[in-house]
């Protein structure tokens, strides 16, 4: 009562200013939404960006390997270069270390694992990466290898080694030419790609879960593992290529994109490209404050107006609103309101809106009656609207004396088919199938329905025995074109066993969707006891034909 009575001191310019609060609020709310849809476009498009930028770094990081091939490739038709250690050999591969500052050493190492030739050394030293060297000693001559991210024994600095195997004269495979690449390199590649710092770029070994190259300073972290990382859970989330928002190595949120280096092997090497978060979302933030700002001035005049506004300048909108709205409520989804041009935008707006809504809610309806009616799986009609369909079949059949049909339709040993290819495959055959036996029973007022599980039902107004039978074969045909695979059916692919009941316009007495079912299934038994993949029509006495008495 006292709220009712606090109420009641409310005049019309009040309830107006509290009327068009209400109306702004949506205002809100879609300004709202907005900004959300405009964060989720800023990050998408953040997103292609690092991706595409990724897959340019992973390019130009490759071309690093692929020199590497290159230059193996050379070095080993040369005469000099083998597993024997020859004089000459230390001279070659120093010329060609100058010549590539890419690479931190060449050199070759012979089957016990030392190196013989080295493009630094003058005497023998252990080969570091020994499971590189075990992978070459058992490939064959122009294999191209790539090692582990380890420290170079020689420069005491991280490295990834490129490696084949060397054979002399043709002989089996004796050593291993390797070239190690100077990662100070291909961060100087990343520091090019980081838009002045403004992205962060970094190469990481997948296999191992440490950092190969990275610019500015994420030079620090190589040789670093970063094994339970959320950077490096999502690039493996990712299998190597694609987008994520996740927190990136410089301890920043990011919008990071992945790309793999098109050289596999004990390395796994991935490029990773990641922009600043917050960076991304700061254009959105200022469109988004851009508009709060303007729906609040927005808002501010309404509230203005509809405090000089009277009784006659927005009364009878309100009052039609008001009858449109009481309309919808009561289920009349065809009212509408029509505000006047002259009217305040705020009641357009509401107007708009209770139309918008009664349309929305009309074509809910729509959509959810077609659900109700609707099998999710086949897009056929379900078991609940073949029944309501077979019953008024039934009446119109009795009613005009019209002869009516029904087909029950099993898929053959579909049991045998789930077990052997899963559910998922299961789904696309009755999909197909579904799609078939419609396509067969397309008539206006045919009715192809989904009965249960595997089974279907076609309703055939104004169609006897022999039609029946007729859309029967062109089903059993058309399941058997669709060439579905089934390891379990007599001939190899999946095949349908159909009954069919009938009643004629000579038969007497009441129609009943029990009787045709009831006759169909026995069909269907009978065409499955048959052998299957064949059409049964049934004799049940439910539709016994009754001959009419002449005149009658």
């Amino acid at each position: 009562m006292r709220l009712q009575h606090i109420l009641s001191v409310f005049g019309i310019r009040s309830r107006l200013i509290v009327l068009v609060t209400g109306a702004v609020l949506p205002l809100l709310a879609l300004l709202i939404a907005g900004a959300i849809d405009d964060r989720r476009l800023a990050i998408e498009r953040a997103a292609d960006d690092v991706r595409a930028t990724a897959r340019l770094v992973a390019e130009r990081q490759s071309q690093v390997f692929d020199d590497a091939v290159v230059l193996l490739s050379t070095l080993s038709t040369l005469a000099g270069i083998d597993a024997a250690g020859p004089a000459e050999c230390g001279g070659l591969v120093a010329r060609a270390a100058d010549r590539n500052k890419q690479f931190m050493t060449i050199g070759v190492v012979d089957r016990s694992g030392d190196v013989v030739c080295h493009s630094r050394l003058d005497k023998r030293v252990r080969f570091t990466d020994v499971e590189l060297l075990a992978r070459a000693l058992s490939g064959r001559p122009g294999d191209t290898l790539i090692g582990r991210l380890v420290v170079g024994r020689v420069t005491g600095r991280p490295t990834i080694a490129v490696a084949t195997p060397t054979a002399k004269d043709g002989a089996a495979v004796d050593g291993m030419l390797f070239a190690s690449i100077d990662l100070g390199a291909m961060s100087d590649l990343a520091d090019q790609s980081d838009q002045g710092g403004a992205r962060s770029v970094s190469v990481i070994d997948a296999r191992d879960g440490k950092v190969v190259a990275g610019s500015g300073a994420l030079r620090r972290l190589i040789n670093a593992s970063v094994e339970g990382h959320p950077l490096l859970t999502a690039l493996v989330g990712a299998r190597y290529e694609g987008s994520a928002e996740v927190r990136g190595l410089n301890g920043v949120d990011e919008i990071v994109g992945f790309a793999p280096l098109r050289i596999q092997g004990l390395s796994r090497p991935v490029v990773v490209v990641g922009a600043p978060l917050d960076a991304v979302l700061k254009d959105a933030a200022a469109i988004a404050a851009k508009r709060l700002a303007i729906a609040l001035f927005v808002a501010l005049v309404a509230l203005l107006a509809a405090w000089g506004l009277g009784y006659w300048t927005l009364a009878r909108p309100i009052r039609m609103l008001t009858g449109a709205a009481e309309q919808i409520g009561a289920g009349d989804l065809t009212a509408r309101t029509r505000i006047g041009a002259v009217q305040p935008a705020e009641i357009r707006v509401l107007g708009a809106t209770l139309n918008e809504t009664a349309e929305r809610l009309s074509a809910a309806q729509g959509r959810l009656q077609s659900l109700a009616d609707e099998d999710g799986l086949t897009g056929l009609a379900n078991r609940r609207r073949f029944d309501d369909e077979m019953k008024a079949a039934c009446a119109r059949a009795e009613r005009d004396g019209a002869p009516l049909s029904t087909l029950l339709i099993d898929v053959d040993h579909f049991k045998s088919f789930n077990d052997n290819f899963g559910h998922l495959a299961g789904d696309d055959a009755l999909r197909r199938i579904g799609a078939a036996i419609r396509a067969c029973a397309n008539r206006p007022g045919d009715v192809a329905a989904r009965y249960g599980g595997e089974e279907f039902a076609v309703i055939l107004p104004n169609t006897g025995a022999d039609g029946a039978a007729s859309v029967a074969a062109r089903i059993l045909s058309s399941v058997r074109d669709l060439r579905i695979a089934h390891g379990g059916a007599p001939g190899g692919v999946a095949t349908v066993s159909i009954g069919s009941a009938s009643s004629s316009p000579t038969r007497r007495g009441a129609l009943t969707p029990e009787m045709f079912v009831r006759t169909a299934d026995e069909a269907l038994y009978a065409a499955k006891a048959g052998g299957r993949n064949r059409h049964a029509a049934g004799q049940g006495p439910g539709l016994a034909l009754v001959p009419r008495a002449e005149g009658a």
